[in-house]
C-alpha cells in the first residue's frame, strides 16, 4: 500500500511538472527599431571665405529627426583662427532619443586670394590616368571628386584652399566613402609646371598608400 502511494504521489508530481512546463510563458519578441538620424540646416552660408583679421560668428545650426520628433538649436566646439591664413571644417553634430547621429559641416577659409582665382576643371592623376574634377566653392576654396586618384573615378570628395600663390591648405577630413579620416602632407598647386598641377600624399597607412598623388590639368 505504502509503495501505490509513493508512485501516486510521482505520477501526480510529474502531471504538474508538465503543466507548468506547457504554460511558460513566451519570451517577448525585441522591439524592431527604425534607423533615423536628425537632419542638421546650417544657419547661415555653408561655405564662408574671410580676409586676415575678419571676425568669425558660428551662426549654429538646427536639426530636426522626423521620424522622432527630436528638434532643438546646437552650436559648435570647432575653434575658428582668423589672425593667420587657414582652412577649417566647423562640425556639428546631433544626436536623436535612441543615440543614432546626424552630422554636418561648415567651410571656413581664411585667405588673401582674390576671387578671380579659378582651378576648377578636369584632371587628370599621372600614374593611372584617373579622372577628377576640381569645382569652386567659394573665394580659395575648391572641392575634388575624387581625392584616392581610383581608377574608378569620382569615389570621395575633399576640400581645400588656397594659401598665397601656390600653397594649399587641406586639412583633416572624414572621407566617407571611405569610411576612414585622412590627414594630407605638403600640399601644392604647381602653376608654373606644364599644364598645371596639383600633388599631396594622404596620410593613413591603414587605407591609403603613402605615395605622392599628383593630378594634371587637362
Amino acid at each position: 500500500m505504502k509503495r501505490n502511494k509513493i508512485e501516486l504521489a510521482l505520477v501526480f508530481a510529474t502531471v504538474i511538472l508538465l503543466m507548468v512546463t506547457g504554460c511558460k510563458k513566451e519570451d517577448t519578441p525585441s522591439k524592431v527599431m527604425t534607423v533615423s538620424r536628425p537632419v542638421i540646416t546650417l544657419n547661415g552660408p555653408a561655405i564662408v571665405s574671410l580676409n586676415v583679421g575678419e571676425s568669425y560668428v558660428d551662426q549654429g545650426a538646427t536639426y530636426l529627426d522626423t521620424l522622432y520628433g527630436d528638434n532643438g538649436n546646437i552650436t559648435t566646439t570647432t575653434q575658428v583662427n582668423t589672425s593667420e591664413e587657414g582652412f577649417v571644417i566647423v562640425r556639428y553634430s546631433a544626436f536623436n532619443k535612441y543615440g543614432f547621429e546626424g552630422t554636418a559641416t561648415r567651410l571656413v577659409a581664411v585667405t588673401t586670394i582674390s576671387d578671380a582665382l579659378d582651378i576648377s576643371g578636369l584632371y587628370a592623376r599621372t600614374s593611372n590616368g584617373a579622372e577628377a574634377n576640381v569645382t569652386k566653392l567659394g573665394r580659395g576654396v575648391f572641392q575634388t571628386d575624387n581625392v584616392s586618384g581610383a581608377a574608378s573615378g569620382g569615389t570621395a570628395t575633399a576640400f581645400f584652399m588656397f594659401k598665397g600663390d601656390s600653397t594649399i591648405v587641406m586639412p583633416d577630413q572624414y572621407l566617407p566613402a571611405f569610411s576612414a579620416s585622412a590627414a594630407f602632407v605638403d600640399p601644392v598647386y604647381d602653376f608654373t609646371a606644364s599644364p598645371p598641377n596639383y600633388s599631396y600624399v594622404i596620410d593613413n597607412p591603414y587605407v591609403f598608400a603613402p605615395s605622392l598623388r599628383t593630378f594634371e590639368k587637362q
